[in-house]
């Protein structure tokens, strides 16, 4: 099967599902090696894919974007790596996400299900919760 290329912060990315692994993992790009993704599906169900192919595309993001940190002297082991940002980040962050989440062709948005008016009374509801609530002086 070809790679499927995807585009995160303007560089493309091979995403390659590997059935002889159970590992995933991401590149960037180098002088010998070209931006990539790889998901291991041996032994994984659907779900199992989606969650690793949402973990690496966000860690890709975070990374790129640079908001990953690695201690030194530890390997890129979970306790080693710490992701650091703010909310304002936070809403910068999602559109890129969903947007490469979408591009994996695994994920697709229903239109017919969108719900404006739903949309509004709950965003009419939060603005009416926010009015309401004392601001404190932090």
């Amino acid at each position: 099967m070809k790679p499927k290329k995807i585009v995160i912060s303007g560089e493309d990315y091979f995403l390659i599902f590997n059935p002889n692994t159970c590992e995933s993992a991401f590149t960037t790009r180098g002088d010998t090696h070209p931006a990539a993704i790889v998901i291991g599906s041996k032994y994984s169900s659907p779900k199992d894919i989606i969650n690793d192919t949402a973990h690496e595309i966000m860690e890709t993001i975070l990374s790129v974007d640079n908001k990953r940190w690695a201690d030194e002297y530890t390997n890129c082991a979970d306790e080693g790596v710490l992701f650091v940002f703010n909310h304002g980040y936070l809403k910068l962050l999602m559109p890129k996400f969903i947007d490469a989440l979408l591009q994996t062709g695994r994920i697709k948005l229903d239109e017919s299900k969108s719900d404006s008016c739903l949309f509004e009374t709950a965003k009419r509801k939060v603005s009416s919760l926010r009015a309401s609530r004392p601001r404190s002086k932090v």
